[in-house]
C-alpha cells in the first residue's frame, strides 16, 4: 500500500493542471479527493482512465474549467485497512462495473489510510 502520507489528497476544487501534476508525480494511477469537509476522509478517487474519459466527454474548449469535483468518482470501491490482501486481489480482479488497478484504503476511523495498487500486490506474488 502507498501511504496516504505520501499521497496529498487534491481538493475538490483542484484545477485540471493540479490534477495532471499530482498525477505524474505520485505515478500510482490515481489520485484522492478529500471529502468537501474533511482533508482525511475520501470524497472520490480520479484515475487515468477518469482522467481520459472526462477529456474526451468535454470538448478541448472546456478542459481549462474542469475541477478535481468534476473529473472524479464518486463512492469509488474501498477496502477496510485490516482487508487481507488476497481478498483485496479478488475484489480488484471480479469487479463487474470496471477494471480496478488502485484501491483506496479506509481505516478504522474513516479516513484514507492509503492506495492500493494491482501492481503491488502482483510483486507481492499474489497473482
Amino acid at each position: 500500500m502507498v501511504p496516504a502520507s505520501t499521497v496529498a489528497p487534491l481538493a475538490p476544487t483542484a484545477t485540471l493542471v493540479d490534477v495532471i501534476d499530482t498525477l505524474t508525480r505520485h505515478a500510482i494511477g490515481a489520485v484522492w479527493v478529500h471529502a468537501d469537509d474533511d482533508t482525511r476522509r475520501l470524497g472520490g478517487i480520479i484515475t487515468d482512465g477518469d482522467l481520459r474519459r472526462a477529456l474526451t466527454k468535454h470538448s478541448a474548449d472546456a478542459w481549462s474549467a474542469l475541477l478535481a469535483n468534476d473529473l472524479m468518482t464518486r463512492s469509488p470501491i474501498t477496502i477496510a485497512e485490516a482487508t487481507p490482501a488476497f481478498d483485496a486481489l479478488a475484489l480488484m480482479e471480479r469487479n463487474a462495473r470496471k477494471s480496478i488497478s488502485v484501491l483506496p484504503v479506509i481505516g478504522d476511523n474513516g479516513e484514507v489510510s492509503g492506495m492500493l495498487r494491482l501492481h503491488d500486490l502482483v510483486k507481492a506474488g499474489l497473482a
